[in-house]
């Protein structure tokens, strides 16, 4: 199942995973310098641009991870809406062949007025067709502002924009079926 977070955790899973062979390669630059005197201030210069860019993989590493567990938090204990797509816009950034896109939403939750957040996710291409209309969201109670899509859930159609009202439904003469 695809979520907001999936990319930025095998993201943050790699960049630690190479981090942490910098600084494997560091150490053993290190004791390699040991080995062979005439090398040894090239051996060590060496362990330290592998140690240092790897301690920075690591820290960057880190703060992705913390990110994506955030985004997760949200799309498990959000308040449920919807996000009307207002604008949309390429960033450029592709992160494996998916892009990363910049939506300007109006999202619609319970109990606030509709307000405008601007949104990036990188969207599986599978997905894009998905941009377009309303899509299902969750927003951080204690920041409005921190909205997520939930990919694993159909786009909805809301009956009044900007009610707060929920989803709508088409009426024929025999039934109402959701609009999906």
């Amino acid at each position: 199942m695809y979520r907001s977070s999936t990319m930025s955790r095998r993201f943050g899973r790699a960049l630690l995973l190479v981090g942490l062979f910098e600084l494997a390669l560091a150490g053993g630059f290190v004791l390699l310098s040991g080995t062979m005197p005439d090398a040894r201030a090239g051996m060590l210069i060496t362990a330290g641009i592998l140690g240092a860019t790897g301690l920075v993989l690591l820290v960057i590493g880190a703060i992705v991870l913390r990110r994506a567990a955030a985004t997760d938090r949200i799309s498990a204990m959000g308040v449920a809406g919807t996000g009307q797509i207002m604008g949309l816009r390429q960033t450029g950034v592709l992160i494996n062949g998916q892009p990363q896109v910049e939506m300007d939403l109006l999202v619609t939750v319970m109990g606030r007025s509709p307000y405008r957040a601007k949104v990036k996710e990188i969207v599986p291409l599978i997905m894009l067709n998905r941009l377009q209309g309303t899509l299902p969201v969750r927003a951080d109670p204690a920041r409005p502002q921190a909205v997520i899509v939930q990919w694993d859930q159909p786009n909805v159609a809301l009956s009044n924009p900007g009610t707060g009202s929920g989803p709508a439904f088409a009426t024929s003469a025999s039934a109402s079926v959701p609009i999906r």
